[in-house]
């Protein structure tokens, strides 16, 4: 990937836009969590995407709250 800049502006609040060339390229849509890193001895802010891992839990959910509140039942209870 070749590096490319373009000059924008802040806007009111804060505001940035992103060209659309660039947030198809990082596939990035309206609710994309970035990441925001304050290089402030470079004078420069790094924009990255976030993309949290989901993590399949499957049948193991029901599993450890069916063990926890047998685990609570039998505090109260004995």
């Amino acid at each position: 990937m070749r590096n490319r800049t373009v000059i924008t502006k802040v806007g009111k609040r804060g505001v940035i836009v992103i060209p659309k060339e660039f947030r198809d390229e990082m596939n990035l849509s309206e609710g994309t969590l970035v990441i925001l890193t304050l290089e402030k001895e470079k004078n420069r802010i790094i924009l990255q995407p976030f993309f949290p891992r989901r993590v399949k839990l499957g049948g193991k959910v029901s599993e450890i709250v069916r063990k926890i509140k047998r685990e609570e039942y039998e505090l109260e209870y004995n």
